[in-house]
């Protein structure tokens, strides 16, 4: 009964308290489930479709790594995205608008990954969080100053877009590691959803 607690645990069996790694598909949390731990679904391979809207806490890293069917759109409200935590999911659009921080490797081989969009809390973005996800069409980020970014966030990814707030397009052009993407750097009002 999820009802009654406010943290999901790590996964650390293969048959933990919410289900077989290799069976379980869909998981429905309660708005009382605000919190996540580190590998809270790590290798839920079976697992498609999970909500995460009342998730504003993620410990640690690598929650759904290797969840490798889970797929759709999430949106998250949480203010930080740890290392790994989508690695190798199939999700096609990623919309976080209270992050504040985003972990190494976060995003990686999310080939499905079309859409990444990201508020105006912003403010640091880890290595290598879009390595290999060769389907992106856009990154949104709406934070006036640049984040703080690592090294080489798109390798192995598609040259896609990146859209910005207006007044914002020329910092970030000139910022650190963003200026190596800087002929991708957009104003938001030319983003066509």
């Amino acid at each position: 009964n999820l009802g009654k607690i406010t943290a999901l645990p790590g996964a650390s069996t293969s048959t933990q308290n919410f289900g077989d790694k290799n069976v379980l598909e869909e998981v429905v949390l309660p708005n009382t489930v605000t919190a996540l731990e580190s590998y809270a679904f790590y290798g839920y391979s079976a697992l498609k479709k999970i909500n995460l809207d009342s998730i504003s806490i993620m410990n640690g890293h690598y929650h759904f790594k290797n969840c490798t069917s889970l797929e759709g759109d999430i949106i998250l409200s949480a203010t930080r995205i740890g290392g790994e935590s989508f690695l190798g999911t199939k999700i096609t659009s990623m919309r976080c608008d209270n992050v504040v921080n985003i972990d190494f490797d976060a995003f990686e081989n999310c080939r499905s990954l079309k859409i990444a969009h990201f508020g105006s809390n912003l403010t640091t973005i880890g290595a290598q969080i879009f390595l290999n996800c060769s389907a992106l069409e856009a990154v949104i980020i709406e934070a006036e100053t640049p984040p703080t970014v690592g090294a080489i966030i798109f390798k192995g990814a598609s040259s896609c877009p990146i859209y910005v707030p207006d007044a914002s397009v020329a910092a970030y052009r000139e910022a650190e590691n963003w200026n190596a993407y800087a002929d991708r750097i957009y104003p938001m009002s030319v983003y066509d959803e």
